[in-house]
């Protein structure tokens, strides 16, 4: 497929050529005549913040006021691609979208329940197909302190783990264990990763650390700091 690409902000190009050539088999040439490009990319002027435009003819033009919206005009094109006994095909026709919200936020409990750096990852991906934009990442609480924190390294190894999780829901009485143990935290190194992977998708990671509610990990690490100065497992 031939490309203007000098507009086109380098993550956003590489995820496009990504998913064409994975979903597709394409691949993207760049091409600096107008005639023998396919689709095109224009920077707006004095548009609303995240706008983008496509526009479908005989040729692809995609006008974009931010790295943001040319990125989400990429995931809309790619979710416009339809295939009928094998040919890949878009109908021609003129999309015109902009945000109604500029804080788009979900949210993932990994205190509760631990998910692996992968699975963190096809998360944000998810987002990003329907165009959220903050990732709000639950990242301690009562159950487990899932944050490698260098100057206190107990609140992984020591909080980061649980002898047990209960069965069904919490106001089921009385309460039943599995009684296995359960660990699991985030080096610095990962959780540089993940942000590096959402901020790449135009995606904001905003931590959520509870103190000085809900922090029974933190306090099962360092007893001192609590209350009372008592002794208390992670629940």
């Amino acid at each position: 497929i031939s490309i203007n690409t000098e507009s086109v902000p380098i993550n956003v190009l590489d995820f496009l050529s990504n998913e064409l050539n994975q979903h597709l088999g394409l691949k993207i040439r760049g091409s600096k005549s107008d005639s023998a490009v396919l689709l095109e990319f224009r920077r707006a002027v004095n548009s609303p913040t995240d706008s983008y435009s496509i526009l479908i003819t005989d040729r692809i033009t995609i006008s974009f006021s931010s790295d943001a919206s040319c990125f989400y005009a990429v995931n809309s094109l790619l979710q416009m691609i339809e295939n009928t006994n094998g040919q890949n095909y878009i109908k021609k026709g003129i999309v015109e979208d902009m945000p109604k919200f500029s804080w788009r936020g979900l949210h993932l409990d990994v205190s509760r329940h631990f998910f692996s750096v992968d699975e963190v990852k096809r998360y944000i991906d998810l987002m990003a197909y329907y165009k959220f934009n903050i990732f709000h990442w639950h990242l301690t609480d009562d159950q487990g302190w899932r944050i490698e924190i260098k100057k206190y390294p107990k609140l992984a190894e020591v909080g980061g783990r649980r002898d047990s999780t209960i069965i069904g829901h919490y106001s089921k009485q009385p309460r039943t264990y599995d009684n296995k143990e359960y660990k699991g935290f985030y080096s610095q190194e990962e959780i540089k990763e993940i942000v590096a992977y959402a901020e790449n998708r135009y995606i904001t990671v905003v931590p959520e650390i509870e103190l000085p509610g809900h922090s029974r990990a933190a306090l099962a690490a360092y007893p001192e700091y609590s209350c009372s100065g008592q002794e208390l497992h992670v629940p």
